[in-house]
């Protein structure tokens, strides 16, 4: 909407006051700066006059210290011929003081010469020939000085000729520096130092000169430049008025509006704050209650951390349980494996010496062990095998400790056979609930082979079987090799316990033993057994074990 004729005049007053008010502005910053620089080069001309004083009054300074000096010594000089003057002076008249004594005593002695009387010749006639002498004397002395003053007049007045001289020479001194000589001037290094430095500055004059003419093309295109931003800035003024005019119609409305508003949050925000000094209270009883239930969630998280770690750790053990289990299971199905192999293994072995045991008990005789003589025929003597089978069983047996003691004994007649070819050996089995063991202990006794099998079996009853017999075998059969691979388990020690403990019993006629002590037993057994006892898995053992086999045979 365009303005109206009274709106308009306004602002066209006031841009007219404006422009003049930008005019005026513009000429005084010309005269400031045409000022400016004026002042700023008489600024330079003053200091480089000032520079050039300073220079020549250094000058003129230096020169007069000089004269001073010059004139100083001269004045000693002077006070020097003065002082001498004065001396030559003094003695002047002190001669002249002794002249005229000396011709006052002259008068006086030629006035006394020619007055009459005796005594007075008499008296006087001693005194002509003294004062004779001393008035030569006296005249002789009166020369000398005359002569002296004389010389002293002509140094005196040679001096003072000297002075006159040395005081017009410094009076044409004083003249030329007071007024020097232009030619002297212009070859003194000053000058020409001086010369120097105008010619530097009127070069720099130049280049300023050039510069300002630069300067003043610039301040010309930005003066037209401001002007046309002038008039651009007049023609937004008056977009920008009319704008504000409208904007300013709709804040007073919003203005209202919100003046309303106001008055309604003012009477909200009373109403609030009376509510809230009632509230006050209960909003304090809300935070300490919300203090102490943060306080608890603090302790609940805490402890549901503690259980979560436990829990962790309680996981962790249990997978470590299970994979010992697993182990275990494993070693156990090893063992049992081992077990029912040597089971195999007993069981066609014993199969095998009943054979020849029956053929050698058919054609033995009834009498005791052979001589000498027949042990070499190698003829054995058949005797009637004895048999010997008991039972013993604990009073407080029970299914997890040892219930009944079985054990065998047989001896069989002794057959002679190469110790190379013969091996003799023993075997223990434990079972007892998820538990096995297996032992076999093998050695060599003189020309024959025993092989002794010691033997847990039952899982719910633990009882023990021993079994004794004479077999012949070779080196490299089945049962040999699986001896010496039990052999290398370090388990014979429980089976040479367990054997000494039977012998001591049928030696005593025991029939009950220490359940403490077969328990123990069988615990160290344990042990022992459950060192690596698989042959083929562990080389060392494997040596170990040959060796052994090489010792028996």
């Amino acid at each position: 909407m365009p303005p109206s004729g009274g709106e308009s005049n306004p602002s066209e007053k006031i841009i007219a006051a404006l422009r003049e008010e930008v005019t005026l502005l513009s000429a005084e910053n010309g005269r400031l700066q045409n000022l400016s620089t004026s002042m700023h080069a008489k600024h330079r001309q003053q200091g480089l006059h000032v520079r050039e004083l300073q220079d020549k009054c250094q000058a003129n300074s230096d020169s007069a210290d000089e004269w001073k000096a010059k004139y100083e010594d001269l004045e000693y000089k002077l006070q020097q011929s003065t002082s001498q003057l004065a001396i030559l002076d003094h003695r002047l008249y002190d001669a002249q003081q002794s002249k005229k004594a000396l011709e006052e005593e002259l008068a006086a002695f030629k006035g006394t010469s020619g007055s009459p009387g005796e005594g007075s010749e008499d008296t006087n006639s001693g005194l002509p020939g003294v004062t004779k002498s001393k008035f030569n004397d006296m005249l002789c002395e009166l020369e000398e000085q005359r002569e002296l003053a004389a010389n002293r007049l002509t140094e005196l007045e040679r001096l003072q000729r000297q002075h006159e001289g040395k005081v017009a020479e410094c009076a044409k001194l004083s003249m030329q520096v007071n007024d020097p000589p232009e030619e002297l001037i212009q070859e003194s290094p000053l000058f020409r130092s001086l010369k120097v430095q105008f010619n530097i500055l009127y070069s720099e004059v130049k280049t300023l000169r050039t510069q300002l003419d630069e300067s003043r093309s610039i301040i010309q295109t930005i003066r037209n430049a401001h002007l046309k931003q002038v008039e651009e800035m007049e023609a937004n003024e008056t977009a920008i008025l009319s704008q504000m005019k409208s904007e300013m119609l709709s804040q007073e409305e919003l203005y209202s509006k919100l003046r309303r508003q106001f008055d309604d949050v003012e009477a909200d925000l009373k109403q609030v704050m009376a509510h809230n000094e009632q509230v006050l209270p209960i909003s304090s009883e809300m935070r300490s209650l919300i203090n102490t239930l943060q306080l608890q969630n603090k302790q609940l998280k805490n402890e549901v951390y503690r259980f979560r770690r436990k829990s962790m750790e309680a996981a962790h053990n249990h997978q470590q349980i299970a994979d010992e289990l697993k182990a275990t299971q494993e070693e156990l199905e090893q063992v049992r494996k081992a077990f029912s192999e040597s089971n195999a293994a007993v069981l066609k072995l014993t199969e095998k010496m009943k054979q020849p045991v029956e053929a050698m008990t058919a054609t033995a005789t009834p009498s005791e062990a052979p001589s000498s003589e027949q042990k070499s025929s190698c003829k054995p003597e058949s005797i009637e095998p004895i048999e010997v089978k008991a039972e013993v069983t604990s009073p407080n047996s029970s299914a997890s400790h040892l219930a009944v003691v079985s054990f065998h004994y047989v001896r069989m007649p002794t057959n002679k056979v190469a110790s190379s070819d013969v091996g003799y050996g023993f075997v223990l089995c434990v079972v007892s609930g998820s538990w096995s063991l297996i032992i076999v202990v093998c050695c060599v006794r003189g020309g024959t082979c025993t092989l002794i099998i010691v033997y847990v079996q039952g899982l719910t009853q633990l009882s023990w079987r021993v079994s004794a017999g004479y077999v012949k075998t070779r080196a490299g059969s089945h049962s040999a090799q699986l001896a010496l691979c039990m052999f290398s388990s370090l388990a014979w020690l429980c089976a040479c316990a367990v054997l000494i403990m039977i012998v001591l019993m049928m030696a005593t006629g025991m029939h009950v033993m220490n359940q403490k002590i077969v328990v123990c037993i069988m615990r160290v057994g344990l042990a022992f057994a459950l060192m690596r006892p698989d042959r083929e898995k562990s080389p060392r053992l494997k040596t170990i074990s040959d060796k052994i086999f090489l010792v028996i045979n």
